[in-house]
């Protein structure tokens, strides 16, 4: 009998007991446990178990049984498989592919293997490494379809949509009904401008499935890009009778109508977006657009007012509205509103332009020479900009200045390479980097192979920040000359800052190396490690920079973070309090020893820290719900909930404050105002969770039926969420026999075991 189950399980096969005469009386996972209790050694029952729990959805109990199989038998792909398939649906991608990986060097033609290492470097986007795996997939077992359907979505991902089509059609030649294919089918045919292609595979998707909206909003896209917009109208019509609140069919139908010059027709469904998404600025900045294509100017303004209103730093909304007061006569209100589009954008050339222009129809010509000076900045090569500026410049009396704008404004001489670098050189000298750029390029467009100018350019790119524009001409110098000056350094450093960590190392392994005492090199070596996931050795270069440079703050909390993963707390601590030493006002770095002081269930510690950091920033969100969530765990549920009522104060959309004070007010027995909170969460959030949440609060004051509503939503928003299940088991089991059976224990659902998770 143990040879037959084996056979069965390396088969993939979950034992049905229940189907046996001799099993039916006994629960098919008692009977799994027995057999592994008799038989601590056989990897067989454990393997059924994590089976049993995957199909079940408890993939952290699946998890253990198949890490226990594994142990039992190591050489087991199928355990592996499993395992893979678990984490995956727990989201822990990571782990699984690296399961999925030993399931495919055990098993190189294990097809469901394979197809589970490239789905889960699809889910973490290695769309490069997800091929191999689902093309070995797809020739080990032609025929399946989720195997070529996610090789097609990876193909389409790197943007070769000719492939991504192959797959799809494999798809649907195994499986015609297949709804989802025909659409992803349809995005590909757009993006390869097929459109007559797209819109046919797009109606094979409605012929499937009449209320995939989202299908319709793949026709009217088509449509548009094919400058149908007329026959776009439609479907996007169509797209928001089946779901009214759908934002992007909104927004396409406006943009449709637009094309067209329609743009009364437009302005109402810009309107209607801005109505459903209320709270997102964009939406009231498109209707303030609208409205100005309709020349209702004092509407336009109003619309562009609620976007600033709900997020200041929106330079376009600002830019709109100056323009707008600029029409109607009102200069004063527009150089205001031009001053602050300048504030949240300092490189709006025609902000600085209309803002000059502003100035000199009011014989301002200092302000205005100023404003046009700033847009030659912007744009060297603005004629109009530098002959304007010449003639203010002519009006302060400065003919020298005049002269040289209207020199620029000639562009004579505009072909010597060197004198491009040495004017860009002189800027860097004054520390005005950015207005350094434009001469270097322009000696690099001049001589291409000019590697000083290179140098510089990168160099002054990555002072500002512009780290993927210093890459290229880094690159070149490395390319010319390797070592050349900082070059290493310089590369290394914008490598890391764009996320291409694994190719900042070199470049920052040779900075260190020329220079063991050039602390930035060492820090940003030791970030790249991190960033690597390389932690231990992380820390040398990290010791280094605060060894060469004791006052950096940021290198010490570096330090105390990558310590705090490693679990080494103690010389976490210390680095966070070197932190802090140096800058009393580090916030992050009390935030760090909070969470550290929680996890040693140091409480008292961990209050002190968080609320350090929150004196140093009292609008710090993460430390007041750092220490709510501790406030919790010490049961002091009256402080928790004023902490967390003080963060909703500052942002009334943080949905993970609202969740935990839904739960700290239900804690407390008030459910009447805990049920209020829950649905603002999901209002914010709409996750199973904070469903769940709002069921637990109706299932303490006795409404049943409402709490089984909510338990049903959360399942709707995840099949698997346990605790759903099992309310609804208990809830409707008490429907049956008319009783109330309470449940013994309350506690918050939480995808891991522990009820508090502290934010960095």
């Amino acid at each position: 009998m143990k040879n037959f189950i084996i056979g069965l399980l390396f088969l993939g096969i979950l034992i049905p007991f229940h189907d046996n005469p001799s099993w039916a009386k006994e629960d098919p996972i008692e009977k799994l446990k027995k057999a592994a209790k008799a038989d601590p050694k056989d990897y067989a029952p454990h393997f059924g178990l994590g089976q049993a729990y995957h199909i079940m959805g408890i993939y952290d109990k699946a998890v253990k049984e198949y890490k226990k199989a594994i142990e039992l038998e190591p050489l087991f792909a199928a355990a592996f498989n499993g395992l893979g398939a678990s984490y995956g649906e727990l989201g822990q991608f990571d782990k699984a592919v690296g399961v999925y990986l030993e399931a495919t060097r055990l098993g190189p033609n294990y097809a469901e293997a394979q197809y589970g290492l490239g789905w889960s470097y699809f889910q973490l986007g290695n769309y490069d490494k997800a091929l191999q795996p689902l093309k070995i997939a797809t020739k080990v077992e032609p025929k399946m379809v989720a195997a070529h359907f996610t090789l097609g979505k990876v193909w389409a991902k790197l943007d070769n949509h000719q492939l991504a089509i192959d797959e799809y059609r494999k798809t649907l030649s195994i499986t015609p009904i297949f709804p989802d294919a025909y659409f992803q089918l349809g995005r590909s045919y757009t993006s390869l401008n097929m459109y007559n292609e797209a819109v046919d595979a797009f109606h094979d998707t409605l012929r499937l499935s009449p209320n995939f909206f989202e299908a319709y909003i793949g026709i009217g896209k088509a449509y548009m890009n094919a400058d149908r917009n007329d026959e776009a109208i439609a479907p996007l019509r169509n797209a928001i009778s089946i779901n009214p609140l759908s934002l992007e069919a909104y927004n396409n139908l406006g943009l449709a109508y637009a094309n067209m010059g329609e743009h009364e027709k437009a302005l109402a469904p810009y309107l209607e977006m801005a109505r459903i998404d209320f709270r997102n600025p964009v939406a009231h900045y498109k209707a303030g657009v609208a409205y100005t294509k309709t020349n209702k100017k004092l509407e336009a303004i109003k619309k562009f007012e609620e976007a600033i209103r709900l997020n200041e730093n929106f330079p376009e909304a600002h830019f709109n509205i100056a323009w707008l007061y600029q029409e109607l006569g009102e200069a004063e209100k527009a150089l205001d509103f031009y001053s602050r589009t300048i504030k949240y954008d300092p490189d709006n050339l025609d902000a600085f332009f209309n803002s000059a222009e502003i100035h000199e129809s009011f014989q301002r010509y200092k302000e205005a020479a100023e404003a046009f000076l700033q847009a030659t900045r912007i744009n060297p090569e603005h004629v109009e900009a530098h002959a304007r500026l010449g003639r203010n410049y002519a009006k302060l009396n400065l003919p020298e200045k005049a002269l040289a704008e209207f020199n620029i404004a000639l562009q004579i001489n505009p072909k010597l390479a060197q004198t491009y670098y040495e004017l860009g050189n002189t800027y860097g000298e004054l520390n005005r980097h950015k207005e350094g750029l434009q001469p270097l390029r322009k000696a690099i467009q001049l001589k291409p192979g000019f590697m000083k100018a290179l140098y510089l350019l990168g160099r002054f790119d990555t002072l500002l920040e512009n780290y993927r524009d210093a890459i290229t001409p880094l690159k070149k110098v490395n390319n010319i000359e390797p070592g050349f000056n900082e070059t290493d350094f310089l590369l290394g450093k914008s490598l890391l800052k764009t996320n291409q960590y694994h190719d900042a190392l070199p470049f920052l392994q040779n900075a260190v190396k020329n220079d063991p005492k050039h602390a930035e090199a060492q820090y940003f070596l030791g970030l790249s490690l991190i960033d690597a996931g390389r932690n231990e050795e992380a820390i040398e270069p990290l010791k280094m920079a605060v060894e060469s440079q004791p006052d950096f703050s940021e290198a010490f909390n570096h330090l105390g973070e990558t310590y705090q993963r490693l679990g080494n707390y103690p010389d976490a601590i210390k680095a966070f309090d070197s932190a802090i030493q140096i800058d009393p006002g580090f916030t992050i770095a009390f935030n760090g020893l909070g969470t550290i002081y929680t996890f040693q269930k140091e409480y008292v510690k961990a209050v002190r820290s968080f609320k350090n950091a929150l004196r140093t920033n009292p609008e710090f969100e993460n430390g007041l719900l750092n220490l709510g969530m501790v406030y919790e765990i010490l049961g002091r549920f009256p402080e928790a909930i004023k902490t967390y009522q003080k963060l909703l104060e500052l942002n009334p959309r943080n949905s993970d404050a609202m969740f935990s004070l839904g739960w700290v007010l239900m804690d407390e027995k008030r459910y009447l105002e805990a049920a209020p909170v829950f649905k603002r969460a999901i209002h914010l959030n709409p996750a199973a969770n904070t469903y769940y949440g709002l069921g637990m609060v109706y299932n303490e004051m006795g409404r049943n039926e409402d709490a089984l509503l909510q338990f049903r939503k959360a399942l709707q928003m995840d099949g698997n969420h346990a605790g759903a299940h099992e309310k609804i088991a208990l809830l409707e089991k008490e429907f049956e026999t008319k009783t109330m059976i309470k449940p013994r224990t309350r506690r918050k659902a939480t995808s891991g075991n522990s009820d508090i998770i502290l934010v960095p």
